[in-house]
């Protein structure tokens, strides 16, 4: 285990949190960092889709939605 040192004001806010939702400070952190880290994948994977992505291919929700049968 690592230790992090923060600041008094976020060792607060984060105490009171844990407290309100009924786990321990290092549960809340733990879960604060699998968050970041997963948002931080998802959006790297989202920008390199939208480098690879041809907008000639592209069509607009309501033309998706015709094509769907989802607008009568």
């Amino acid at each position: 285990m690592r230790a992090v040192n923060i600041t008094p004001v976020i060792e607060r806010k984060a105490l009171e949190l844990a407290e309100r939702n009924g786990v321990t400070l290092d549960a809340l952190l733990d879960e604060a960092l699998v968050r970041l880290l997963e948002d931080e994948d998802d959006i790297r994977l989202a920008e390199a889709a939208l480098r690879e992505s041809d907008p000639t291919k592209t069509i607009s929700h309501v033309e998706m939605r015709r094509e769907l049968g989802l607008d009568a």
